[in-house]
């Protein structure tokens, strides 16, 4: 499970008004707004004149994130490969509510650990992160070549996070866009009914960053289908990413109490 760190409790409420900082909340699909933030040392970057020619990866991140350290380290394998050119990789840091430039030296020995070479600004107040509605950390968004959200990541589960990557070679063709998903064929539990297409359905709403809607489907699947043990993790998951720690660790242990059997294609 993800931990989500105390500082951000209150940025969660002043997040909710959309227009607290005149930013468009992130959404796959609309122009994503621009903002300028100080690195380490001080200096202004501003994202427009930051980006890739094909791509760009922001991520909101903070050292006491775990996830934050895997999202990080992948996303500069793909930087030594891509960037400096179609590849843009913009790290955020949201470390805490009132930036403390004193920390401006634990957190480069930090990203040196995780051999970040790519730019590191600094959100002081955390103002960006709450103007556009992010309630995880880390949370990444991929914009195409023109700035528009194509993607939004919160957390970095590994449901995702694959799928993640793969958009983000799309972006740079490298890769063609991928099919459908279909069910996961593995000998063991068939879902009944619709449960499956449900699951499904709210995998994809998860990938568009519609988190309440994926949550009702992966219910839904799961009134279809009390046994399906797939849905269950999917949804603690999900859960976990919007910060719902206890609701999460009740499906857990639903989810816990059925066969540990994966789903494979209904007929």
């Amino acid at each position: 499970m993800s931990r989500i760190g105390p500082a951000l409790v209150a940025v969660w409420l002043a997040g909710c008004a959309a227009g607290a900082f005149g930013m468009e909340r992130a959404v796959p699909g609309q122009p994503f707004g621009d903002f300028t933030l100080p690195d380490f040392g001080g200096n202004p970057v501003t994202l427009r004149q930051s980006l890739g020619a094909r791509a760009t990866v922001v991520v909101f991140w903070a050292s006491w994130s775990p996830r934050s350290a895997e999202v990080l380290s992948d996303l500069q394998i793909f930087y030594r490969k891509h960037g400096r050119g179609d590849l843009a990789v913009v790290a955020v840091n949201v470390e805490h509510e009132t930036w403390d430039p004193s920390d401006a030296a634990r957190l480069r020995t930090y990203l040196d650990g995780e051999g970040v070479s790519y730019p590191v600004i600094v959100d002081t107040d955390l103002s960006v992160y709450s103007g556009l509605g992010l309630t995880a950390v880390p949370s990444s968004l991929l914009l195409d070549a023109s700035g528009t959200v194509v993607e939004v990541l919160p957390s970095y589960p590994e449901l995702q996070r694959v799928e993640f990557l793969e958009r983000v070679l799309v972006a740079l063709g490298h890769a063609a866009a991928p099919p459908a998903p279909s069910p996961p064929v593995v000998p063991g539990y068939t879902p009944k009914g619709k449960a499956a297409t449900r699951f499904l359905t709210a995998k994809a709403l998860l990938a568009k960053g519609r988190r309440a809607e994926a949550l009702a489907a992966l219910r839904d699947a799961i009134q279809e289908d009390p046994g399906y043990r797939d849905a269950y993790l999917a949804l603690a998951e999900a859960l976990d990413v919007s910060g719902r720690q206890e609701e999460a660790a009740e499906v857990l242990h639903q989810a816990e109490s059925l066969p540990a059997t994966q789903s494979k294609t209904p007929n």
